[in-house]
């Protein structure tokens, strides 16, 4: 039992003074007037406050330790349609970042792979857990699609030169999606005994994506490339999540009435072009929620993911509303990526994914001051933390004094 604080469930308004009952790993009572079983173990959070668990939709956390050692980057593969690669295949439970971003709030996260054009399938992990199979929510969120894009910048001769490849790469995936359509027709048909079909696992692992049962992220920042992504989902007829969104604001009205969601992994990335204004990105969230787009603030990679609530917060200060801030990192989080029947806000029957923090959620001087995944109580230990522990302690060292002859002139001089 979880009491005494301000509960912020997400879903409604704030209690004051609030209580969050936690059995068997669910979360079984929300409210300000809570009458707290004798065998629960009282967790006293007066003047704190209470959140469900972060989420961070778009990370590379368990795949990536070192980005330049490519020993310890497993995000791609090298084929460029491997719908049946499965990310989380490749977790790896004991990277640091895993306890990194945990001491910042987050509980759960969606990891996806890279290379080529169709990646493979995102998933998601909770970051506790000995193992993969500990962490793992759910091995297949959304199918990875990269699209090729010819850049607006180039002039008409490098144009002209890169017109025929990006063509050729056009006609494959679509020559690809038309191919898993009709694979998925005719299974249909094996399934009702009127036909034989051979396996073909690539295939196989399209149908739920050619069949609109599952969402396919498109990765598109530029105004051109979310419009292309949008465009291809529409011909033919998948359940599209744009991925990136840096100029989602350009054509929020249209995503908004076509009711596609956005996650946005850029709010500190630099604007795209020399001519767009500095606080683009900041403000990218704020013009989304304005035009009513569904959308969630992520950080994309492994080493930011800790930062995911100061990136909503940098996103409130540039006209992104309090609660859509909190909301962009949670519930809305979970909508978009089909789990809020589970997590993402703090209603009787979730999974007690519960944050207690020293403030509001996006103050970057908020802290987490306890975590709870799955209903369990997680260590607040990290390398970070473990770094400052012992180098703030280190000992004076015990150097020998120079001798006085090795002492050179003051090092600015006026002469």
């Amino acid at each position: 039992a979880i009491h005494g604080a301000t509960v912020h469930p997400v879903s409604g308004d704030p209690i004051a003074n609030g209580t969050v009952l936690i059995e068997g790993g669910k979360i079984t009572t929300v409210g300000a007037s809570v009458s707290i079983p004798d065998d629960h173990t009282v967790v006293d959070a007066a003047g704190l406050h209470v959140y469900p668990g972060l989420i961070n939709a778009d990370t590379g956390l368990g795949l990536i330790e070192i980005p330049r050692i490519n020993a310890t980057n497993d995000t791609r593969e090298l084929a460029m349609f491997q719908p049946d690669i499965r990310a989380v295949s490749a977790v790896n439970p004991h990277s640091s970042h895993v306890n990194v971003a945990a001491c910042e709030g987050i509980t759960t996260a969606a990891v996806r792979p890279g290379g080529g054009i169709v990646s493979g399938g995102a998933g998601l992990i909770q970051l506790s857990g000995w193992t993969m199979p500990e962490m793992l929510r759910d091995p297949e969120i959304g199918l990875v699609v990269d699209l090729p894009s010819l850049s607006t910048d180039l002039d008409r001769e490098k144009r002209k030169e890169r017109l025929k490849d990006h063509r050729e790469s056009i006609e494959e995936i679509e020559a690809f999606i038309k191919d898993a359509q009709l694979y998925a027709e005719t299974r249909a048909l094996a399934d009702d005994g009127k036909t034989d079909l051979p396996v073909n696992v690539k295939l196989e692992a399209m149908i739920p994506y050619v069949r609109g049962e599952k969402s396919v992220m498109f990765i598109a920042s530029t105004y051109k490339q979310i419009l292309e992504a949008v465009n291809f989902a529409e011909t033919f007829a998948l359940k599209p999540i744009i991925l990136g969104g840096a100029e989602a604001w350009k054509c929020a009205d249209m995503l908004a009435d076509k009711k596609i969601p956005v996650i946005v992994n850029t709010v500190y990335a630099y604007p795209i072009r020399d001519h767009t204004p500095f606080d683009a990105h900041f403000g990218n969230p704020g013009k989304l929620e304005a035009a009513g787009v569904d959308f969630c603030i992520a950080t994309g990679g492994s080493e930011y993911a800790r930062r995911l609530p100061v990136h909503a917060g940098m996103a409130v200060a540039h006209g992104l509303s309090q609660d859509a801030g909190v909301a962009s990192i949670t519930l809305n989080a979970a909508k978009i990526l089909g789990k809020d029947s589970d997590i993402g806000s703090l209603d009787p029957g979730k999974i007690a994914d519960v944050i207690i923090t020293s403030g509001k959620l996006c103050q970057a001087s908020s802290r987490t001051v306890a975590s709870f995944i799955g209903g369990h109580p997680i260590e607040l230990t990290s390398k970070h933390e473990e770094s400052f522990e012992r180098f703030t302690n280190r000992p004076e060292p015990n150097l020998p004094v120079q001798p006085e002859s090795l002492n050179g002139p003051p090092s600015l001089r006026t002469n």
